[in-house]
């Protein structure tokens, strides 16, 4: 009964591993030559490159409502 118990306890760290590798995953970018056309951005707070490093995004600040 208790290898049955620890073999449980295994499988479900091995699971819970496995799905917080999974959801800290960076996003799949494309190549650099194959960004889309991004929309202009008119930004009170300044701009920067987003996490694919093709479009520009808006910086956020205190007072910046979503």
């Amino acid at each position: 009964m208790r290898n049955i118990t620890l073999f449980f306890t295994f499988l479900s760290f091995l699971g819970v591993l496995i799905l917080q590798v999974e959801s800290t995953s960076p996003r799949k970018c494309p190549p650099a030559d194959q960004c889309y056309p991004c929309d202009k951005v008119n930004c009170r707070c300044g701009q920067l490159k987003d996490e694919c490093d093709c479009c520009d995004v808006c910086l956020k600040s205190k007072d910046t409502r979503n």
